[in-house]
């Protein structure tokens, strides 16, 4: 997990509730996907079968997710200019299977917008009653 993620999610008892943690889970895989795909050309079975069971998750859940995230997207940058669009839609609809991330740096500049909205959403958790 990402540590300054972990750090934020240290401030606030809400940060820990089952919806979030399972979100962060499943993101942190698709993160470390993207990157491994991009950089290494790592496409294990194993690869392949946490990238199709995260994103499956993610996209089920795709409605409570997208609320949380709607304020804090537009706040952030993707390859130095504003993100055009929700950065988790961007690299979920990018890649059907882990194989679509290799090569795919636009979806390596969408983790850190991703990655920025959700600090930036559970920073916020931290003012919110439990």
């Amino acid at each position: 997990m990402n540590p300054f993620t972990r750090f934020l999610r240290s401030l606030s008892p809400r940060a820990g509730e089952p919806e979030i943690e399972e979100f962060v889970a499943r993101w942190d895989t698709v993160e470390a996907v993207v990157i491994a795909v991009y950089k290494e050309k790592r496409l294990t079975p194993e690869v392949r079968a946490a990238y199709a069971d995260a994103r499956e998750w993610l996209l089920a859940h795709a409605a409570r997710w997208r609320a949380w995230f709607a304020p804090y997207w537009p706040q952030t940058l993707q390859g130095g200019q504003p993100t055009p669009s929700d950065p988790f839609e961007q690299i979920l609809t990018r890649a059907r299977v882990a194989d679509d991330f290799a090569g795919d740096w636009e979806a390596m500049q969408a983790l850190p917008a991703a990655r920025e909205a959700l600090n930036r959403y559970l920073l916020s958790l931290r003012d919110e009653p439990a």
